[in-house]
């Protein structure tokens, strides 16, 4: 995020420190109150933990995809059997009807 220091009003690129300060204060450095610095090498590890977090619900949501798949092709199975059944009724009702 881009931001503006707040002494020399030098542009920068980082986190703002009072947002980060409200998810996770221990990784700010705070003077006086005031919110001073992110501690960058302390969210590595946050940054780490968040990163497997999503790979294992990443995992999960592909494990349900591939069942989901699994389910419709054997929907698409039945399915097709049902119309080949109704086709063949049909075909057994017109033979049967006089004409």
């Amino acid at each position: 995020m881009h931001f503006a220091w707040k002494d020399s009003g030098q542009p920068s690129v980082g986190l703002i420190a009072e947002e980060v300060a409200k998810v996770y204060p221990e990784l700010v450095e705070f003077e006086n109150g005031e919110a001073k610095g992110v501690n960058y090498s302390a969210l590595v590890a946050v940054l780490v933990e968040a990163h497997k977090e999503q790979q294992a619900r990443f995992e999960k949501q592909q494990t349900e995809i591939e069942a989901l798949k699994a389910q419709q092709a054997e929907f698409d199975t039945v399915s097709a059997r049902l119309t080949t059944l109704e086709r063949l009724l049909i075909g057994k009702q017109a033979s049967l009807t006089p004409q």
